[in-house]
């Protein structure tokens, strides 16, 4: 995103996969023309391009807030799900630098505690990230943190042949253009790592009452981006209160 607002091609100090390269250029022929404002196609020049060697098995991440849209995600694709072909899940991944800023360790290890919690009580680990994108590279939040958060999923490609993502739109109405969508975000696949958006045909009241059977995440739930303790929910902002009415809607007490 940065080479496209700046109008510059991007050399790469390295090889990249063919299939990488082909879905990079329909990424950016996107959303240049959803923000041809902002963004402009540009040339990524590679040092070599290399044939992607295929996946090993059906392993993944989860990327894992701790929000409802995470939580479902990693719900539906748990070890015993009813979900046909449901991914093997290897881990949950917490990203440190993107709403909880950098410089609030205290905030950022109170939502770990509570999202590694949540994922102990179905066997899986919590693996944390550490970024500095935001402040360094990041010019419109909205629309860039989908690439962001693929590329911090990205670096456990050795782990795992996929990166979850769980959506945060609907296939019942879309809102474009959007920083993690069902066109773009599967773009972001490259080499043998593929980034899945996850759970666009589940509306937020249907992943609400789907949750309600795993206690754990009900008491690890965190949605909150704006009260005075990033880590936890005010229970007072927009998004708290939105969030207690999808959980009253589908019969459960908040």
């Amino acid at each position: 995103f940065k080479a496209m607002r700046e109008r510059r091609p991007l050399r790469v100090h390295g090889p990249v996969s063919t299939r990488l390269l082909a879905n990079l250029e329909e990424f950016q022929a996107a959303w240049s023309c959803w923000r041809p404002d902002l963004y402009s196609p540009v040339d990524i020049l590679p040092e070599g391009e290399v044939q992607p060697q295929p996946a090993v098995d059906d392993g993944a991440v989860v990327a894992f807030s701790g929000g409802i849209d995470s939580l479902f995600s990693t719900w539906r694709h748990r070890a015993g799900s009813p979900l046909p072909r449901h991914r093997t899940l290897r881990a949950g991944v917490l990203i440190h630098g993107f709403e909880i800023p950098l410089g609030d360790g205290e905030g950022f290890r109170l939502a770990a505690e509570r999202a590694r919690a949540a994922l102990a009580s179905i066997g899986l680990p919590l693996v944390t990230v550490k970024t500095n994108w935001r402040p360094l590279l990041c010019g419109e939040w909205t629309d860039e943190f989908g690439a962001a958060l693929a590329s911090c999923l990205h670096q456990l490609a050795g782990a795992a042949s996929a990166g979850i993502v769980g959506s945060d739109g609907t296939y019942h109405r879309l809102v474009l253009p959007w920083g993690s969508n069902p066109l773009t975000t599967r773009l972001l696949t490259g080499g043998a790592f593929e980034i899945v958006y996850d759970g666009a045909a589940f509306r937020r009241c249907e992943k609400a009452a789907a949750i309600c059977a795993w206690p754990a995440a009900l008491t690890s739930l965190r949605v909150c981006w704006e009260g005075p303790q990033p880590g936890s929910n005010c229970g007072r902002c927009e998004k708290c209160i939105r969030t207690q009415l999808n959980f009253l809607a589908v019969g459960q007490p908040v």
